[in-house]
């Protein structure tokens, strides 16, 4: 009993050694150091000083105020007349005068004159003809007065005529076929002689001009103005 007694007086008189939390308190410096370590690191990693300075950019402010624009706008394109005519003369002979109208490009109202032919020919047909009626109407007279006088004599000896030549009826009939003719004749005539003078079917703008055989023959392409028109709409 004594022993047990002294060994455990000299076991609590014995200093004791450093522990666990001593090895703990290491620990908890050794993982301080290496976050200071870490966290200085991070801040100075991929640094690096430029010395490069921008010049701030030049920013001006101008007042503006609201108003209406005009814009315009070119295109290209392509459009097609409504109608298209090749002018020609009806009747041939010499041109005599070429109107400015008849040029290419030039604008042109209805039954404006394009060109005009040699009338002298045409002229003297219609003077023809004019005679050729004067003298059927003539005849028609002559024949109407046979064939009064005759119908008068049958009256007065109280007889009837046996045929129509008696009367002079025939002779009658072909003088109001030879005027009807001869009428017909003039009218002729008369618009060969207005053909001479070509005029525009219609409002439009000529495009092109042929001349062939020694002015002769003028040929005047006119093209309807309703698409000059949708241009400037």
């Amino acid at each position: 009993m004594d022993m047990q007694h002294q060994e455990d007086r000299e076991s609590k008189t014995a200093p004791r050694t450093p522990g666990k939390w001593v090895w703990f308190l290491l620990s908890l410096m050794v993982l301080g150091s290496v976050l200071l370590y870490l966290y200085s690191a991070e801040d100075t990693v991929d640094v690096e000083k430029n010395t490069d300075t921008e010049s701030a950019p030049v920013v001006s402010v101008e007042p503006i105020s609201l108003r209406s624009q005009v814009a315009q706008i070119e295109v290209l394109a392509e459009i097609n007349p409504q109608w298209s005519a090749e002018v020609r003369a009806e009747v041939s002979g010499r041109i005599v005068k070429v109107e400015d109208a008849a040029l290419a490009g030039a604008r042109v109202d209805n039954a404006e004159v394009l060109f005009e032919i040699d009338k002298t020919q045409y002229a003297a047909d219609v003077a023809s003809a004019e005679l050729a009626l004067a003298i059927a109407e003539l005849k028609l007279l002559e024949a109407q007065n046979k064939t009064y006088i005759s119908r008068r004599q049958f009256q007065r000896d109280g007889t009837e005529p046996k045929t129509d030549l008696a009367l002079h009826l025939p002779q009658l009939n072909i003088a109001h076929l030879s005027v009807t003719s001869a009428e017909r004749q003039l009218n002729a005539a008369r618009s060969k002689h207005s053909q001479t003078t070509i005029t525009a079917p219609f409002l439009g703008v000529v495009t092109d001009r042929l001349l062939v055989w020694a002015n002769r023959l003028l040929q005047v392409t006119v093209l309807q103005k309703s698409w000059i028109r949708t241009i400037l709409n």
